[in-house]
Order: structure tokens, then sequence, then C-alpha cells
């Protein structure tokens, strides 16, 4: 009778393997067979047959936990390869990306620069700068619509995260409930480790099992998600270390911790990684090329002359940089302020200053690095050339700030000059050989190093003494004299009123140069030639990299991190792949074996009833003999 019930559970395990073998995450089931304590009869023990002791679940622990790493490790980077090939198709695209405007832009620059007294090619190069201000625009708006789909996706992920980890913590209670330290429900424990699966391909995880069967999930740095039959919920909440943007919060009965920065693996994990350290320094570096580009071109635009007889303005505008409060709860009174000073020491990184003792820290984030203080404001100069500016600041302990120097650049990138009049091609003043001069004394190269010098535009003489080799130079409008006796070499330069020009020649005693506003100076293209030249030259990163080459090394880094992603993500699907299979190796469902199985039980199974049906006889044939 042992053997029937014994046998009779093998074949429904049997049974139940052959109907679950397309199920995922289900593990082959065993009965476990033992001889069942033996009855004694005088000197000698008769055997009582055999009992169930487990319906053992046949499964491989670590192969388990290599599963939910892999798999965790996988959807991560497949997550950051979709959103990095997205942000590379973007940038690199031939007709969508920078290049072609700024190409366009400098080529209509040099036209004008060959014939500065059209109308056409002023009118070209309008046209030209409004393109290159929609292509940033565009370039901008676009990295900002991927933001804006990495929280919506994030609020997606921490919505499926809680509603996994709730299940998790029900099926903890029912096995808790039904369980004994002997035997737990395989069926049960299948489902748990299945949504431990679920969970791991959203985020890392740590999985703590207890003596009981009982187990404790674990994420970021140690925070408890499931405990039990409780689970702590996450939250997508606005980041207090970036208030434009989401975060992650636990939610627990002993209140809200942010965890965002430990958040790793998973899909969850890849949406962070791929905003924080791809689209982020992205985003900033094409803000620094629209910055560099605006603050440079206007400088240069600024040393000119317009038709109308006015010094030129600026070409572009760009924003200042951004001033977040780096926690929702900052008290402090005010916002401060940040100026960009040097646009060849900008970085790509943002920055936080921490209001700490009564000084001010500022550290810059890409690298974590103290770049100021601890110092008392207000002003922190030229960091990284970005001034600092807490004057007013009402801060207390404890009060952070972020700084986004770059981030808005390409956002806020606009052109200025909408009339062909005001594009400022000629040079302001211009310098004049007397034709009574005896000697060949020529000046040239008559070039503007500070416009805003109030006496710029005077008419200045420079005029050889007796013997030729000094001279005086006289401010005529000003009516005052600049300096005199100043010894004279050939090719030498002299700067006054916020110009410099260069002499050359062999003067003679009585010899006069002039230094004069450039009035009616529609023919003269020298200022447009200095500015339609910039694109050769390297404002960027230091002074090593022109406004093409930048663009192009961002577009360069953004193509090597997504191709390594798509390096990472294929080695960590094979080794995924590897692990599924040497689980369904050890785990699966074999219907060949189980066919073999039930012909095994089926035959033990007919052999104890045959056992059962011979002892029925002998005990009808001893009562019949009564």
């Amino acid at each position: 009778m042992s053997g029937l019930k014994a046998f009779q559970s093998a074949l429904n395990t049997t049974s139940h393997n052959i109907a679950n073998v397309q199920t995922d995450g289900y593990s082959r089931q065993r009965v476990e067979l033992d001889t069942r304590p033996p009855q004694q009869f005088g000197n000698i023990f008769i055997g009582q047959g055999v009992g169930v002791t487990d319906v053992q679940r046949i499964i491989d622990e670590f192969v388990t936990a290599n599963i939910r790493e892999f798999s965790s490790s996988f959807n991560r980077l497949e997550m950051m390869e979709t959103f990095a090939s997205r942000l590379e198709n973007l940038i690199a695209d031939e007709n969508g990306s920078l290049l072609p405007a700024l190409d366009d832009f400098f080529n209509a620059a040099s036209d004008v620069a060959n014939d500065p007294s059209s109308p056409a090619p002023r009118v070209t190069l309008i046209a030209a700068a409004e393109n290159l201000q929609a292509r940033f625009t565009s370039l901008s708006t676009e990295m900002q619509n991927l933001d804006q789909e990495v929280d919506r996706r994030i609020q997606f992920e921490v919505a499926d995260i809680n509603a996994i980890t709730t299940e998790i913590a029900r099926i903890n209670d029912n096995i808790e409930r039904i369980s004994s330290t002997d035997n737990e429900p395989a069926d049960l424990l299948d489902k748990r480790d299945q949504l431990l699966q679920q969970l791991s391909e959203k985020v890392s995880v740590t999985v703590v099992e207890q003596t009981d069967g009982i187990i404790n999930v674990l994420v970021g740095s140690g925070q408890l998600l499931v405990t039990g039959a409780i689970t702590n919920q996450l939250s997508a909440v606005v980041d207090p270390n970036n208030t434009d943007r989401l975060g992650i919060q636990l939610v627990s009965n002993s209140g809200s911790v942010n965890i965002t920065s430990s958040i790793s693996g998973g899909s969850l994990g890849g949406l962070l990684d791929f905003r924080d350290n791809v689209l982020t320094d992205t985003q900033n570096s094409l803000g620094r090329t629209a910055i560099a580009l605006a603050e440079t071109f206007n400088s240069q635009h600024r040393d000119g002359y317009d038709l109308n007889g006015n010094l030129g303005t600026d070409f572009f505008s760009v924003s200042a940089p951004q001033v977040l409060g780096a926690t929702t709860n900052n008290p402090a009174t005010g916002t401060p302020t940040a100026v960009i000073s040097d646009v060849t020491a900008l970085t790509i990184s943002d920055y936080r200053a921490d209001f700490v003792g009564g000084n001010y820290t500022i550290t810059r984030l890409s690298d974590n690095a103290v770049v100021a203080g601890p110092a008392v404001g207000p002003v922190f100069a030229n960091v990284d050339g970005v001034d600092f500016d807490f004057t007013g600041i009402g801060a207390v302990a404890g009060d952070s700030f972020i700084f986004r120097p770059t981030r808005q650049g390409a956002e806020s990138f606009r052109t200025l000059i909408t009339d062909v009049n005001d594009i400022a091609a000629a040079s302001p003043i211009r310098g004049v050989d007397t034709t009574a001069n005896i000697g060949d004394v020529t000046i040239s190269n008559e070039t503007v190093t500070d416009v805003t010098d109030a006496n710029l535009l005077n008419t200045v003489t420079v005029t050889f003494n007796t013997p030729a080799n000094t001279f005086d130079v006289f401010d005529v409008t000003g009516a005052a004299l600049l300096a005199g006796g100043v010894a004279y070499t050939d090719g030498m330069t002299i700067s006054f009123n916020g110009w410099s020009a260069t002499l050359n020649g062999s003067p003679q005693p009585g010899d006069v140069l002039t230094i004069e506003e450039n009035t009616g100076a529609a023919t003269d293209n020298r200022n447009a030639l200095f500015f339609a030249d910039l694109s050769n030259q390297q404002f960027i990163g230091g002074n090593t990299a022109s406004y093409e080459q930048s663009y192009s090394a961002m577009t360069a880094n953004v193509g090597a991190v997504t191709q390594q992603i798509k390096i990472n993500r294929d080695v960590e699907e094979s080794m995924l792949n590897a692990s599924v299979a040497e689980r369904e190796s050890i785990s699966g469902v074999n219907l060949d074996e189980e066919a073999a199985n039930l012909i095994r039980f089926q035959q033990a199974y007919q052999a104890s009833a045959r056992v059962v049906q011979t002892a029925q006889t002998i005990f009808q044939t001893l009562l019949d003999a009564t």
C-alpha cells in the first residue's frame, strides 16, 4: 500500500512536470522516496515499505543568481543602447547636424568679406545666421525631448518595480504561512524566482534568504525593498540634486530617502546612466559650442564698423548660466549668479556650491573635484572660465546650488542682427599716409584692441622729428600729446586709444601718419576678414578645438560610447543566454526523461498493485478455508 501511494505521488509529479514544460520559470520537480522505519517482530525486523519524504525542486541557486545578475546588466545596456543610438542618429545626421549650418554661415561671412558693399551677401549672412540659430534650437529641443522621455520611462519603470515587489511580498507571506523547515512549496518558490528575475530586469537587487525560506530584497546601497511580507515603495519625484529632473526615492514607514545616485543595473539603471552620463554631457557640449561661437563672434563683430557709421553690436545672444537650488527646501534668500568670463576655459561639467560652516565650497561634478573654497563669498572668480557670485545671498548651513554654465547655450542661441546695414564688416579706424611725406614710411595693420576705449575714434597723428629716428604721437581730437620722442624702428607696433598699428619704412623729418575714424567705409572688409576667419581658430577646450572640431568630437564621443555599449551588451547577452541554457539543463523539463519516468513509475505502481492483489487473494483463501 505504501508503494501504491508513493508511486502515485511520483506519477502525479511527473504529470505536473510534463504539464509545465512550457511554463516560464518552472523548475523540474522530483519525488524523494525513503524506506519507512521497520517493525520489530521478536529478533527480526520486517520492512514497512516506502514513504515520500519530499517533492524536491531541482535548481541551482548559484545559476539562478547569475541569471539575475546578467539579466540586470544586459537590460541596463539594452536600454542605454536604445537611447544612445537615437542620440547618435540625431547629432550625426548628415542633414540635421550642426556642421552644414556652420559651413553655410562662415561661407556667407566670407562672401561679405569678398564684397562688403553689396547687400546680397549681407542678406545671405543674416539668413545663414538664422538657419544656424534654428539648427542649435532644433538639436537642443530634440535632446530635451529625449530627456523628458527618459523621465516618463523612469515613472513607468518605478510603477512596474512596485507592482513586482508587492507580489514578491505577497508570495513571501504565503510561503511563510504554509511551509516548514524541511518542506517548502516548490511552485511558489518558482513564482517568486520568476518575479525576482523580472525585478532584476528593471533594477539591480541583492537577495538575502533567511533560514525560514523568506527572502529580503535590497536595492541601491543596501536599502530594503522587500522584507518578508512588507514592501517599501519606490517613488519617482523631483531630484533634489537636479530639480528639473526626476530622481528615485525609497519610501518606508521611517521616511523617504533619495537613492538616485545608488541605483544601478536593469532598465531603470540604464535610463539614469544614459541621462546623467551621456545625454547631459552632450547637451553641455552642444551648449558650450553655441556659447563659444556667440561670444567670440560677438567680440569680433563689436570691433567693427557698420554701414550706418556705428560700432558693431552683438550679433548673437545666449542666456546666462543656469542656477538651480540643489534641494527643494533651500532656506536661502536670493539666488546666486554666474557669469562666463573666459569661453576658452569652459568645461562641459556642472558645478555644485555647498554652504557649510559659513563658507562656500564649489565642486566640479564631472570628477567631484573641489575647485574653489572653502572660502567666504561674495565671489569666486574664474573657476573654469566662470565667475560665481554669492553677493546678497542669505544662505544657511546645508544650502546647496547647482550651476549649469553651458546647458542652455544651444537652446537660448539667438540672432540679433536683422538689418544688413548693421553688419560691421569694416574696421572703425584707418591709417593715412600724408601725400606730402618725403620718406616712404607707412602705417598698416590697424587693429582694434579695446573697443570700449572712449578715444578709439579720435584722430591721432604720428609726426617724425629731426632727426627722423624719433616721433611724437598727438591726439588731435582730444588736443593731447600721447607720447613724445619715441624711438623709431622699422616694423615696430604702437598702441594708443584702444588700437594698435604697425610702422614700416624709412621716415624723413616732418613726415606725418594719421589714424582716424573710418568714415564712408562701405568697401572696407577688414573686420569681415577677421570674423570670417573665426571658423579656423581654436577657442574651445583650452584653445584646442574650433567650433567644427568641438561638434565633431562630441559626435565621435557619442558614437564611441554607443559602440562600446553595443559591444558590452552583446557580451552580457551571451553570458545571460549561457546561464539560461545552464539553468534549463538543470531545472528544465526533458520530455524524453519524463516519458521514461512514466514507464518506470507505472511499472512500479503495477507491481505494487499486484502485491496488493496477491495479498487479497491469500487473505480471501484463508477466509474461505475457515
